[in-house]
């Protein structure tokens, strides 16, 4: 049967094990010993994307290297002033993180926005630290005086906005639905698999039960 959106609440308790940012969609995230939260999510989290030449989305369903780009946030004090691109045999390239030159459009999934491309340095260092398969590539920031909404199937009565998730501000996941998940797994003959995986921003704990969350 169909799953329903906000079906009745039911109490659990829990404890946060682990705070996940993604700065830039489908690369490596961020462990973190606190966040803000905002209304698109967790402060920085998919605020960048890498795109192609026509400005569509490239995700690790497209070029699975992406998860070995380890993106890094620089603070002077409490604001954010470079993002830092890493990945193995390349070097680190630093980029102002509040650039805000360029806009151009493009497309997360159904949705079309105004993003802000990062230049040319960010797309050669893309193209070469994971090909050029799908031609040049750019990185791009999200333009936060755009409301991108959630899909109100699932949000009846409110208005949840995102940056470049793939359709929900906050994504969470329990411990002890991957214990399940595992089990299941190793049952099957098949390797067990890491938190990292799911590229949750909340991690819980202690949760009662398996999807607990």
């Amino acid at each position: 049967s169909a799953i329903q959106p906000f079906a009745s609440p039911v109490e659990c308790q829990a404890r946060i094990d682990a705070l996940w940012v993604f700065p830039i969609k489908s690369c490596a995230g961020i462990a973190v010993a606190q966040a803000e939260l905002t209304p698109t999510g967790l402060a920085h989290d998919r605020a960048w994307m890498v795109v192609d030449a026509e400005g569509e989305m490239v995700t690790q369903r497209d070029l699975p290297r992406m998860a070995l780009v380890q993106p890094e946030l620089v603070y002077v004090g409490s604001c954010l002033t470079q993002l830092v691109l890493h990945a193995s045999g390349m070097t680190a390239l630093p980029l102002a993180a509040a650039h805000a030159s360029n806009p151009v459009q493009v497309r997360v999934w159904d949705d079309r926005v105004p993003a802000f491309d990062m230049g040319a340095a960010a797309s050669a260092w893309l193209t070469e630290c994971l090909g050029d398969s799908l031609g040049p590539l750019r990185l791009v920031r999200f333009d936060d005086r755009h409301r991108r909404l959630s899909s109100a199937k699932w949000t009846p009565g409110l208005q949840a906005l995102n940056q470049f998730s793939d359709g929900f501000p906050v994504l969470v996941a329990s411990t002890a639905s991957l214990d399940e998940l595992n089990r299941r797994l190793q049952a099957q003959g098949e390797a067990a698999v890491d938190m990292r995986r799911f590229r949750a921003n909340v991690v819980l704990g202690r949760a009662d039960a398996p999807d607990a969350e």
